[in-house]
């Protein structure tokens, strides 16, 4: 003979242990599933603040870099300018005046036959 059980006016569902376990079963499935995507969740959620984080890292990396190009680029124009200044005529003949050099008149260019040496003495 089967035992009767008492029923549960409040929750149906639990009438007999058989739907009890049941139940039980269903809770903690769903419960695991629940941890399983709450931790994928949270897994893709810093892996997507990590790539943020090293993408605004990157970009304020590469903003520096593009200024100190052109800093860079400025100084070597500058320095180009500096170059072709100090090759002038008129900067040479400055300069030649100022360290007390005079212009060379008489100029004598000695040509050398291919067997020559000298001794030094």
């Amino acid at each position: 003979m089967r035992r009767r059980e008492k029923a549960n006016h409040h929750f149906p569902e639990l009438t007999s242990a058989n739907d009890l376990k049941t139940w039980f079963w269903n809770l903690t499935c769903f419960r695991s599933s629940l941890i399983v995507m709450l931790g994928i969740n949270l897994l893709a959620g810093f892996f997507y603040l990590t790539q943020t984080n090293l993408t605004a890292t990157n970009g304020f990396e590469i903003k520096k870099l593009e200024s100190e190009i052109s800093r860079l680029q400025e100084d070597n124009k500058n320095f180009n300018l500096a170059y072709i200044k100090l090759q002038s005529m008129d900067q040479i003949v400055s300069g030649a005046k100022e360290m007390d050099l005079v212009p060379a008149d008489n100029i004598e260019v000695l040509t050398v036959s291919d067997n020559v040496v000298a001794i030094n003495r």
